[in-house]
């Protein structure tokens, strides 16, 4: 387990510190900004399967392989719920302090040509990067959801040969 933990601390701070520059720079190159919110994202829900994580001496009799896939569904899954809400977020004008979603992404998304330096900073990247780690994070609230409108999925039975 220890391994997985160091694993995802240093996932967490690569994907922060990369998603932080290509948001950035999505003026420059317009496919960086969705490739930054998805990488916030990532962030996110590595932080959320980090801190649930089991104790450290977990045995080793199969339960740690399963355990690696279950950090990359539910990983995969906070990723997607965060690229779902993103979306969702810059369809719906919902403002806090006067900023919506979809103003950060408009701002960040088109350089102008006087001072390309100043295109995504400040308030605005704290937006960008911080909705999709939010998303991102929750992913657990996302799978209680599935489970309560679908109801528990039942398991198949383990074939004994």
């Amino acid at each position: 387990m220890r391994f997985y933990a160091r694993w995802l601390f240093g996932a967490i701070i690569v994907l922060t510190i990369t998603a932080v520059f290509a948001l950035h720079y999505a003026a420059w190159f317009s496919p960086l900004l969705l490739f930054g919110l998805l990488l916030a994202g990532a962030a996110g829900s590595c932080v959320s399967v980090m801190s649930k994580m089991p104790a450290l001496d977990v045995s080793l009799a199969g339960e740690l392989d399963a355990y690696g896939r279950r950090i990359a569904s539910r990983v995969g899954t906070g990723l997607v719920a965060s690229l779902i809400g993103c979306a969702s977020l810059a369809w719906i004008p919902l403002s806090i302090q006067n900023q919506t979603f979809a103003d950060a992404i408009n701002t960040c998304a088109s350089a102008p040509c006087s001072a390309p330096s100043a295109v995504c900073t400040g308030l605005k990247l704290l937006i960008l990067l911080g909705v999709p780690m939010l998303l991102g994070f929750s992913e657990r609230t996302l799978i209680s959801f599935e489970q309560r409108v679908f109801g528990n999925s039942p398991r198949l039975p383990k074939k004994l040969y």
